[in-house]
């Protein structure tokens, strides 16, 4: 695939935009529209973080053209769903100035404090998805980082989308047990080549960008 690379998350957010652009040109900026939009790029959101998340349990058990792409270009993919998040926080935030009555009143303090908590770790992700920051924090913070970041990232998608009608979340849960069940297997392998002192790359347990 030519499409490499920081060129994926600048199409990636200019498709975003032009489709919000769309959507309140047609619709207007009011609080059906704001619900459409939210609801829209969270989805959005999802689809790129759950390609980031699964790349390297995707490529071991579907080693193809597109899963090698993927996992080549995690760092972009999951800068992509960084910027998509990040317009999805927007949207929420004008929703609250603009239209707060019945939608702040609908959301329970637990949903503020943990997606709050989420947002600040795709902050930081995004912010050291370098190889500089990589160097300066150390490989090992980087990755501790990272992966708690997505994991519990991935654990409050799991539930905001467990009541959503589409059920986005069986297609969710497959990822999941396919990105979990490649890294316990390496982790076994991991645990029965000690013997034999070889390093194993526990692919699964990569971070997600």
């Amino acid at each position: 695939m030519t499409l490499q690379g920081w060129r994926i998350t600048t199409l990636v957010t200019c498709l975003i935009v032009v489709g919000l652009v769309i959507n309140f040109g047609l619709a207007g900026w009011n609080a059906p529209a704001i619900t459409h939009a939210i609801d829209a790029t969270g989805r959005s959101s999802l689809i790129l973080f759950a390609i980031a998340f699964t790349a390297s349990s995707v490529v071991s058990v579907w080693p193809s053209s597109l899963s090698r792409w993927s996992l080549r270009n995690r760092r972009w993919i999951g800068l992509s769903f960084a910027s998509s998040h990040f317009i999805h926080l927007g949207l929420i935030i004008s929703m609250t100035v603009f239209f707060p009555d019945p939608f702040v009143r609908d959301q329970s303090m637990a949903q503020w404090v943990f997606g709050g908590l989420a947002y600040g770790f795709v902050l930081l992700m995004a912010l050291t998805s370098t190889d500089q920051a990589q160097l300066w924090m150390g490989m090992k913070t980087w990755k501790r980082l990272h992966f708690v970041g997505s994991h519990w990232i991935w654990t409050l998608f799991l539930l905001t989308y467990l009541t959503c009608e589409a059920r986005p979340h069986v297609v969710l849960s497959a990822l999941l047990g396919v990105h979990l069940g490649v890294d316990s297997n390496s982790i076994c392998e991991t645990h029965t080549s000690k013997s034999s002192h070889r390093s194993i790359d526990v692919s699964g347990s990569q971070p997600a960008f």
